[in-house]
């Protein structure tokens, strides 16, 4: 058999051999790896499952300022006051105690803070110390005014349900503490809104129509 026969022989088909891939394939797989890389990097995903340390330079340099923006507190304006005295009874006397009102002010302004604490009554630790008041319960304020040094205050009923020993200090309460005001010296009552008598010491029953002062109550001061 010559050469060429036995090289035949041992041939084998083209179809059976296996076939190249193409080298081209390789570099266009190769370059899509690369693009692909390169947009993950820009759009800030991290390419690892785990956490990663960044780089000053790649953090938002918002987010490296250690800076506070300052934070404007809204403090509310102060309103001064200053301390006048209310009058309780100790032991059936008159007894000023400190309360607190806004100054300056208008006189009804003043007259109207001060006979409202007035009629809030002593404190606990004041009537733990013995200090009371004859002003009935439930009397309300209804107003006050002020002229020429005569203020007028208008109580609500309750002041007139106040009857026997407890007339004369109530109102006595209700004159000093008021007339402690600088530019009131007197005091005229009212009853929803009408004028009243009040009593005064002396002469059983007497009572007083219009304005009255201090000197009317020298036995309730202490």
């Amino acid at each position: 058999m010559q050469f060429l026969d036995v090289y035949e022989a041992m041939s084998i088909p083209t179809d059976k051999l296996p076939r190249k891939r193409p080298v081209v394939s390789h570099i266009l797989s190769l370059s899509i790896a690369v693009v692909l890389a390169i947009l993950v990097s820009a759009c800030g995903v991290p390419s690892s499952g785990g956490p990663q340390t960044i780089a000053p330079s790649g953090v938002p340099f918002g987010l490296l300022s250690n800076k506070k923006e300052p934070v404007q507190e809204r403090v509310s304006p102060a309103h001064p006051t200053a301390p006048v005295s209310i009058y309780l009874l100790d032991q059936g006397h008159l007894a000023p105690v400190a309360r607190e009102v806004h100054f300056p002010a208008p006189l009804p302004t003043l007259a109207t803070e001060a006979l409202d604490a007035l009629l809030a009554g002593p404190t606990l630790a004041e009537a733990e110390n013995g200090y009371q008041t004859a002003i009935s319960t439930g009397t309300r304020l209804l107003s006050v005014s002020v002229t020429a040094g005569v203020a007028t205050v208008n109580f609500s009923s309750a002041f007139g349900m106040i009857v026997g020993a407890d007339q004369i200090p109530a109102v006595a309460q209700v004159v000093y503490t008021i007339t402690g005001i600088p530019g009131i010296s007197s005091v005229a009552f009212q009853i929803s809104g009408q004028p009243i008598a009040v009593p005064v010491p002396g002469t059983a029953g007497a009572q007083v129509n219009g304005p009255v002062s201090r000197a009317q109550f020298p036995a309730q001061a202490i």
